[in-house]
């Protein structure tokens, strides 16, 4: 395995995975392999390449593997999962489809992924596991946290700051200099004209709270 082209194993099965799978397949980086929750199946077969089986398989070394990829929509799964890679001492890959436009002066944390035709401007700051999905926009001056979801089609417009764990959904617009807190939830298609707090459900147009977002289940 090449330092210069590591092979890394994908984290998740699901339709996000196959995203995931293909940008790295662009980009000519070789995957090992695939992971999930369910029990080793040596003989199962995902995308032409071998289920491991769960995160159990990293009380084995050596690994199969140089880095791992977590493709998993679930901001909470993807935090438990960043952590438990990070205290394995396994690299974790931020991916980045060719199509996609990221400012030289912005800065992406660790195991991002940077989905087909997104965007992020000038002065932008992404932290660790968050997905900027396809055709989404984050302009200049925009600050989100760890573990958010952008999810397809949404505009973040300049100097937005999203808080830690966090999902904006498809097709939804936050105007500018506005704030949305820690672990809420904007609904698909909605158009966010002021703050949103922390741990709560928006949506609409415009969008307008409806009650406590629970923690997503880790599972």
């Amino acid at each position: 395995m090449s330092k210069d082209n590591p092979s890394v194993v994908i984290y998740g099965t699901g339709g996000h995975a196959r995203v995931v799978h293909e940008i790295l397949a662009i980009r000519n980086i070789p995957v090992a392999g695939f992971m999930d929750r369910e029990e080793n199946h040596e003989s199962k077969m995902v995308l032409g390449r071998p289920l491991f089986g769960s995160e159990a398989l990293l009380v084995k070394k050596p690994y199969p593997f140089d880095a791992a990829v977590i493709a998993v929509g679930n901001g909470q799964v993807r935090k438990i999962l960043f952590e438990l890679f990070r205290a394995n001492n396994i690299p974790i890959m931020t991916v980045i489809h060719p199509s996609a436009v990221v400012s030289p002066s912005a800065r992406l944390g660790n195991g991002c992924c940077i989905c087909a035709g997104a965007v992020i401007g000038p002065g932008s700051s992404v932290g660790d596991g968050v997905i900027i999905n396809t055709n989404a926009s984050v302009d200049h001056d925009c600050s989100i946290g760890n573990f958010v979801h952008i999810a397809p089609g949404a505009t973040v417009c300049g100097g937005v700051k999203i808080g830690q764990l966090s999902f904006f959904g498809a097709g939804s617009i936050i105007i500018q200099e506005k704030e949305i807190g820690e672990e809420s939830m904007i609904g698909a298609g909605s158009l966010v004209l002021k703050n949103v707090s922390s741990r709560v459900i928006v949506y609409g147009s415009p969008a307008t709270e409806r009650g406590p977002w629970p923690k997503a289940k880790a599972s």
